[in-house]
């Protein structure tokens, strides 16, 4: 599923838990791929998953990861509330298992977080937020093979 309107409150995501073209008991996780941009910083080695302490995906996505290699790493941004800003956030709250996956280049996370913080101050929402020649698409591709 898609949604929209995160940027406004998650308008999107709350009117779908309010108003499921199925019975939420039947959703068995919320999984979203609505990061920030660090996996395409090149191959993937590291994994957050906001949400993670919140159910029994977070489990899960530790025995899946080390499967794949990767390592997985608690929230390195915590004051910045991210489980909370999200549309993964409006299944949690009705009880549906969510986890909102990010993927990042393996090593200092301190790094990633600088060019991220950095693309938001010059890009993020910006004519120059655009696809960069320089991206590296097997990131992505990790985060959506450990989703599967």
């Amino acid at each position: 599923m898609a949604v929209t309107g995160e940027e406004y409150g998650l308008y999107g995501s709350k009117y779908w838990v309010d108003h499921p073209t199925w019975k939420l008991k039947n959703v068995a996780a919320n999984l979203n791929f609505d990061g920030m941009g660090t996996e395409v910083y090149g191959p993937v080695g590291t994994l957050v998953g906001y949400g993670a302490d919140h159910s029994t995906l977070g489990e899960l996505l530790g025995s899946v990861a080390s499967t794949a290699s990767l390592k997985v790493i608690p929230d390195p941004m915590p004051d910045e509330k991210s489980f909370y800003r999200s549309d993964h956030y409006s299944f949690a709250k009705k009880g549906v298992p969510s986890l909102m996956l990010l993927g990042a280049p393996a090593g200092d996370p301190k790094v990633w977080i600088e060019r991220m913080k950095t693309w938001e101050k010059t890009d993020y929402h910006q004519p120059t937020d655009t696809i960069r020649p320089e991206w590296n698409w097997e990131g992505p591709k990790t985060v959506a093979v450990v989703a599967q």
